[in-house]
């Protein structure tokens, strides 16, 4: 090979090496372009969205993950790599790490579940296998609850779907109740109105639906009963301690006795009235309801809705806004346009006017 195959063969390489690594820097930095501006516009879209902080982060960082793999791989295949190996050799290096991480990739999986089913959401109350706290955060891999006597419990993600979940407070309201039991000699009507006035005087709990009392059994001890009302979910619990001692309250003050199994021995303090609270009911304004601060759950059509259809309703409502202003201002003009006409003819009459009696003057004068 003389120096000039030599010079021409290198000569080529440089060419069609440096058109290609031409190509794969054009090709990087258009890529790197969109990449960037669909970034920008998921991060606007995402920030309008009603959807969880952690539901959006998910969906953002996904989403990167597959534009940046897409853009290597049109990287690779214009360098003129062999895909299939290289793909070949991924897969073989993804099973191998699956098998070794096979609870965690559970979790995974199932933190994408949760984020996506959402079937509670941070801060509420939820049971899980036993375990009843306020969620505190979801995460890929685990769910974080702080139970009410302040300890944080780690769920491993695959077991909270493996279990059953108790959403307590997913409803904006929530009935509780409060069981006792009174001696057949109870009248239970006066009962009822008792209870139901004592329920009604706390400000959580709900006018409509009613308070009410019903007798659940009759055994041979007493009359079991028992005393519904609704609250707000997040306050219920509170309320329902708080409703024990002021129907205990309310009970001894008009006179009912609670039954249990109980010697009566005669004597002469018999007549003595046990001590109860005498503070009176709080006086409310029963046309008042409570009010929850609680978010609302969002379903999949009201995320559709809130991120494509809200935005076309507000412009709508803008337009015919605008619209409804234009044609006012249309209106108004034509009107000041008559007035000013209706002005103009007035005017012109009374010139006229005027000018007839002048001329009517000179005539006489002439005369």
């Amino acid at each position: 090979m003389n120096w000039e195959e030599i010079k021409n063969t290198l000569w080529n390489i440089l060419v069609n090496g440096g058109w290609t690594l031409l190509k794969l820097i054009g090709i990087f930095l258009v890529g790197y372009i969109v990449i960037r501006i669909i970034k920008s516009i998921l991060r606007k879209v995402l920030r309008k969205s009603p959807m969880d902080r952690l539901a959006k982060k998910f969906i953002y960082k996904t989403l990167v993950v597959v534009m940046y793999t897409i853009l290597v791989v049109i990287l690779i295949q214009v360098a003129g790599i062999p895909v299939t190996g290289l793909i070949a050799g991924l897969t073989a290096l993804g099973l191998a790490v699956g098998l070794a991480l096979q609870d965690s990739l559970s979790s995974l999986a199932n933190g994408v579940i949760l984020i996506i089913t959402k079937p509670f959401k941070e801060n509420d109350v939820i049971l899980v296998n036993g375990i009843e706290g306020k969620v505190k955060s979801i995460n890929f891999f685990t769910t974080t609850i702080d139970t009410w006597d302040n300890k944080r419990i780690i769920i491993p993600n695959k077991n909270m779907i493996n279990y059953e979940i108790e959403n307590i407070n997913y409803h904006e309201k929530r009935r509780f109740s409060v069981n006792f039991k009174v001696p057949f000699g109870t009248d239970i009507k006066k009962l009822r109105e008792v209870c139901v006035n004592a329920m009604l005087s706390h400000e959580m709990i709900y006018v409509d639906p009613k308070p009410t009392l019903w007798v659940k059994e009759i055994t041979q001890e007493g009359i079991d009963v028992e005393a519904r009302a609704w609250s707000i979910s997040d306050e219920c619990d509170a309320t329902s301690m708080e409703m024990h001692e002021i129907l205990f309250n309310e009970l001894k003050r008009n006179g009912f006795e609670i039954a249990q199994n109980k010697l009566i021995i005669y004597n002469e303090q018999r007549n003595k009235k046990p001590y109860y609270d005498k503070t009176p009911l709080n006086k409310r304004d029963l046309n008042k309801q409570p009010e929850s601060k609680k978010e609302t759950h969002l379903s999949f059509d009201d995320v559709v809705d809130g991120i494509i259809l809200k935005p076309i309703k507000r412009k709508k409502k803008k337009n015919k806004e605008i619209n409804e202003n234009i044609e006012l201002e249309t209106i108004k003009e034509e009107n000041d346009n008559k007035k000013n006409k209706l002005k103009n003819k007035i005017s012109d009459d009374k010139v006229e006017e005027k000018t007839l009696k002048e001329k009517s003057n000179k005539k006489n004068k002439t005369k």
